[in-house]
């Protein structure tokens, strides 16, 4: 019975010891949540038996944090598949490192258990697309202090030292008189702590700033595209734009250095000829004045097509570009002869053109479809093609602070955020679309994600979203400030956040050296405890 009590509660620790969740139980799973099932474990007599209780464990950990993937509304009920075979494929990632936890084995199973889980996480990166939410170390983000490692060896940093901590814990509660244990456990748990409030403050921020726009749209897929469910009522394109400009109105912004609108802002893409130019022209007349003359693109495309005198997004965002003197970054989607991207799409004041960046990480059954056989399953929940994959990252000129362009889940993948950062990045922002999961704790993770990206490449970050947390993080992962009511705003209100972000930026060791640092550590860590096993056992 107290065996089993054990195992209820370092489950309930480790579950919902995530930022999204409870961030203070983070901390807890961070130093003692696993090491509380490996004692529980520790009698077990059979290997298989620990194997499966740890697996499904771990599973059932998944099942509550990626319990996001259950709001199918709009992206069908075979996810659930997904959700299922996703949690179970980690909770036996997680058995097997378990095989290796031995109390009579302390060194082996230092240099084995950390080392092999850092390299199981890593690999999530090459499953399809990737597959990256859900690394233990993502608990150290409930405290700002113990997060600024990420600085150093990054996210899967942050994990080996979760699960170093927890399996020197889980010997000390096996050995509780020993001393000289316990005052290692002090060492691992305090030492990111020292590390963060240091790191904090050590006098590095600057105080200039640049002034930034996000534009938080909160429409439904009905609203957007004119799906026929539910009870949504659909919006033009037309009526969508005049909403992003009353939005622009009530925040009484004049000028801005950027100007950010989420993940597929408006349907129609960046140059059909949608509109009216007589209508848009009166539109934006009735928002910015006569001034609004002097402001409007050059009536050529992709911009102004004149055999219907009809204008496309085009024109509305580099309008808003010249009146605002802004950066202006649009959601769009955009066709190349055959491909069609899913991109961010910058437009730069009185430029005769469009910059543009495409999304490289898409989602499979949304944004692809992986396999041929499984098109006709595609088509039952109105997926009828794949975009096509963005070939490289891009880094944006600005006369104050260059900036990439990630959009959506593209965040949540260290590697590629920090070669943009190795690029010359000073900014990251990212546009997102969290609405296919209404309602559900994905617009919380997604957030904590980018912060841990902040912190790994020392650089701010700003954030529009459709529905999600729109805001802006500082150069350590801090939250500054955030659209609506609460923390982390609020996911189902429309308009735009007026915001000041620090210019400050600084090279830190993860920027530089990236995953690969901890990476190779973890495979030598790993060589050298599986040299022991085969020596003991050629011996």
């Amino acid at each position: 019975m107290r065996k089993a009590s054990i195992v209820v509660i370092s489950f309930v620790v480790v579950a919902f010891g995530q930022p999204a969740w409870v961030p203070w139980l983070g901390l807890v799973a961070a130093v003692c949540g696993y090491a509380l099932l490996w004692r529980s474990l520790s009698s077990v007599g059979s290997k298989k038996r620990r194997f499966f209780v740890a697996s499904s464990w771990f599973c059932c950990v998944q099942l509550i944090q990626l319990s996001w993937m259950t709001s199918i509304e709009y992206v069908g009920g075979g996810l659930i598949v997904a959700y299922l075979l996703l949690s179970i494929m980690m909770g036996l990632q997680f058995g097997v490192v378990s095989f290796f936890v031995e109390i009579d084995k302390k060194v082996r199973t230092f240099l084995i258990v950390p080392a092999l889980w850092v390299l199981m996480e890593w690999m999530r990166l090459f499953l399809f697309s990737g597959f990256t939410f859900n690394p233990v170390g993502l608990s150290f983000a409930g405290s700002i202090y113990p997060l600024q490692m990420a600085s150093l060896f990054g996210v899967y940093g942050l994990s080996f030292v979760v699960i170093a901590t927890n399996i020197l814990v889980f010997f000390s509660i096996s050995a509780p008189k020993k001393i000289l244990s316990w005052a290692i456990v002090g060492i691992f748990v305090v030492t990111p702590f020292i590390f963060g409030f240091f790191h904090l403050n050590d006098g590095s921020d600057g105080d200039d700033a640049v002034s930034v726009v996000l534009v938080q749209t909160a429409l439904t897929p009905e609203e957007k595209y004119g799906l026929c469910r539910g009870d949504g009522v659909s919006l033009s394109p037309y009526d969508q734009w005049l909403y992003i400009l009353s939005y622009l109105e009530d925040s009484g912004v004049d000028d801005a250095d950027f100007i950010i609108f989420p993940e597929n802002t408006v349907p129609l893409g960046v140059s059909v000829p949608a509109y009216r130019y007589d209508e848009v022209v009166e539109s934006l007349r009735i928002f910015f004045g006569d001034a609004i003359f002097a402001a409007l693109p050059p009536l050529s495309e992709p911009y102004y097509y004149e055999g219907g005198r009809l204008v496309s997004n085009s024109f509305w965002a580099q309008s808003l570009a010249n009146v605002f003197g802004a950066d202006v970054i649009v959601g769009l989607e955009d066709v190349e002869g055959y491909d069609v991207y899913t991109s961010a799409v910058v437009f730069v004041p009185g430029g005769a053109s469009f910059r543009r960046y495409d999304k490289r990480i898409l989602l499979p059954m949304g944004e692809y479809i992986p396999f041929t056989f499984l098109e006709s399953l595609a088509r039952r929940f109105g997926v009828e093609g794949s975009f096509s994959r963005g070939v490289s990252g891009r880094v944006f000129d600005h006369d104050v602070m260059p900036y990439s362009v990630s959009i959506c889940y593209e965040e949540t993948f260290g590697n590629i955020i920090r070669q943009d950062r190795r690029d010359g990045a000073k900014l990251l922002i990212n546009i997102t679309n969290d609405v296919w999961y209404p309602n559900s704790r994905l617009r919380l993770q997604h957030f904590h994600h980018g912060r841990l990206r902040s912190v790994e490449n020392g650089v701010p970050l700003v954030r529009a979203c459709n529905t999600g947390v729109t805001g802006v993080v500082d150069n350590a992962g801090r939250v500054q400030d955030t659209f609506g009511e609460g923390r982390y705003g609020e996911e189902w209100r429309r308009g735009a956040l007026v915001v000041s972000v620090p210019i400050s930026s600084y090279d830190t060791l993860y920027s530089r050296y990236g995953d690969w640092l901890i990476v190779v550590v973890s495979f030598i860590m790993l060589c050298v405890g599986m040299l022991g096993i085969a020596y003991r056992k050629s011996g």
